[in-house]
């Protein structure tokens, strides 16, 4: 496409982003076929497309507005924060934003270009198309987006994802989540009271440096009792296996907020309680960040 209609900074931010991303050129022919099929598939189309950089949205605003057939069928607007512009000379006013938005609700727009700013906080309706061009980097973004995607029959399509963190581990963390929710049940025997609960939550809160975890996780177990001390929580764990053969250890953290399982394996007990407690410190870290 041409760019001869942007300014010279806005040129480099693009040809800078393309020089790091090899990928980023098939990704937005997938983008451009998932939506394709996505606007033949609803009568109402309403879709959300979710990138990591602001001039992203310009981007691809941009492209898909010249694309021979979806042009005809989509109109975009773009949002992210306006406190810092994509370039300097590409930014949105505080105003533009919010027409947006009002665009959006009203089905002026149909198709919202955004960052992680309408994860979560902004009044969006429902939509029926979920689209993450970039890859998600935990399983917040995972729920927070896949809820956006509220209407029947809708669609969440990630066209990226990082090697550590692929969906399907994404989704299987979120379902996780959910069934450890559903399962919690808090002791009968003890009424808790908005005073219990904002006590534990400021004391989770207070704690939340510990739940770090270094590239070489030598510090999860050492962090995840201190954490557990702070919180005045007692952290249950149960080790199956010998000292050396292929050990599981199983850990539970139980507050009056929140119930986390976790298992972790390894050669040998002090290994599987190492790899238990970094699930763990991030499993806290995941639940705190959804379910504050």
């Amino acid at each position: 496409k041409s760019l001869n209609c942007w300014s010279s900074d806005a040129i480099t931010a693009i040809e800078l982003f393309f020089s790091k991303d090899r990928s980023s050129s098939v990704r937005f022919d997938n983008l451009s076929d998932a939506l394709e099929e996505k606007v033949n598939n609803f009568e109402d189309f309403r879709g959300i497309v979710f990138v990591k950089q602001r001039v992203m949205t310009h981007i691809l605003e941009h492209v898909l507005s010249e694309h021979p057939v979806l042009r005809t069928y989509i109109r975009i607007r773009c949002l992210y924060s306006a406190k810092t512009p994509a370039t300097a000379s590409l930014s949105i006013t505080r105003g533009e934003g919010e027409d947006s938005l009002r665009a959006f609700h009203s089905g002026e727009a149909n198709l919202l270009i955004t960052t992680n700013i309408a994860e979560e906080g902004i009044d969006i309706p429902a939509a029926n198309c979920v689209i993450y061009f970039d890859s998600i980097d935990h399983s917040v973004s995972f729920v927070q987006g896949k809820g956006r995607a509220r209407q029947a029959d809708s669609s969440f399509v990630v066209l990226s994802e990082r090697s550590d963190r692929p969906a399907a581990f994404l989704a299987k963390q979120e379902a996780e989540q959910q069934a450890l929710a559903a399962s919690f049940t808090p002791c009968a025997t003890e009424e808790i009271t908005f005073a219990d609960l904002n006590s534990q939550r400021q004391r989770e809160e207070n704690a939340t440096r510990y739940l770090v975890v270094s590239p070489t996780d030598n510090n999860a177990l050492a962090n995840l009792n201190i954490f557990c001390a702070r919180t005045k929580v007692v952290l249950t764990e149960k080790v199956d296996g010998g000292t050396t053969s292929c050990s599981t250890c199983h850990m539970t953290y139980q507050s009056v907020l929140r119930t986390i399982e976790v298992s972790g394996e390894g050669n040998g007990k002090k290994a599987a309680r190492k790899a238990a407690a970094t699930k763990m410190l991030r499993a806290i870290a995941d639940s705190m960040a959804s379910n504050p």
